[in-house]
């Protein structure tokens, strides 16, 4: 609006030119839709989730037809241990695992353990501290996945439409996008 403004007093003087080319701007539609938007970039980030433990939160995106079970309807709890067992098993085409073709080297077993579990106290004691370090690095992942969410919805807004709401969309000029109605 300010620029339309200054251009008209720079080639115009009329007493109450600000506040008819407000009127003005304001009353017709096309000039609405033309209005750069002022307001945030809409989107707050939507940060992945933290996985429980190390290699155990992969996703397969081409697993069908999964089998019914009447005596197991909870066999969702399965699906991690059928991925592992899928990406550590020898492969004839490939000579070695998946994993092992992706990393160059065997899976690490990584079982969560509890304290006391092992009969030597060495190993005890160093089981134990890798269940700490873990801990602390799933906080520390969890800590810094929050700072970049901040810093990328510092200048950003988050909007909500209702059904029914009429809003204006503001297409790229330089993309060539067909819109289906």
């Amino acid at each position: 609006m300010d620029a339309t403004i200054k251009r008209l007093q720079s080639l115009f003087y009329w007493k109450d030119l600000m506040h008819d080319t407000k009127n003005f701007v304001n009353r017709y539609d096309i000039y609405q839709r033309q209005k750069y938007d002022m307001a945030a970039s809409s989107g707050l980030l939507q940060p992945l989730f933290v996985p429980d433990g190390v290699l155990t939160d992969v996703y397969l995106d081409f697993v069908e037809r999964l089998p019914k079970s009447k005596k197991n309807k909870d066999w969702c709890s399965y699906l991690p241990l059928a991925e592992w067992w899928y990406n550590t098993t020898y492969r004839a085409a490939i000579k070695c695992t998946p994993y092992n073709a992706l990393y160059g080297h065997k899976p690490l077993i990584n079982i969560s353990y509890l304290t006391g579990e092992a009969s030597t106290e060495m190993v005890d004691r160093s089981l134990a501290a890798r269940e700490v370090v873990i801990e602390l690095l799933r906080f520390y992942k969890h800590r810094a996945q929050q700072k970049m969410k901040d810093i990328a919805d510092k200048h950003k807004s988050e909007r909500s439409f209702a059904v029914g709401n009429w809003v204006y969309l503001k297409l790229q000029p330089y993309r060539h996008v067909a819109l289906a109605v």
